[in-house]
């Protein structure tokens, strides 16, 4: 699982509330780390499509992923631009 944390609520036991405000269910292992650029964070599990999701609203929305699969241990892509024009992830 991917998990969006709200960060002003990390730390400390809170028994009525829960810091997680969205959880995405991944096909594989989650081994490496995600890659941010432009509003978008990339990322690519074991076993699983390199996906790009648009950051909205505090959330994470699946606008595209790859053709290719990536086997274990997945990948954890980087991203080269030229500000915020022409990536290459």
């Amino acid at each position: 699982m991917i998990y969006v944390i709200d960060r002003d609520h990390m730390g400390k036991f809170h028994p009525d509330e829960d810091a997680v405000v969205q959880t995405i269910k991944i096909r594989g292992g989650g081994f490496g780390a995600m890659a941010y650029w432009n509003g978008h964070a990339f990322f690519a599990a074991s076993d699983d499509y390199l996906c790009d999701y648009a950051i909205k609203n505090g959330e994470l929305k699946l606008s595209a992923s790859s053709s290719r699969k990536f086997a274990n241990p997945g990948t954890t892509p980087s991203v080269s631009a030229d500000g915020k024009q022409n990536a290459i992830v």
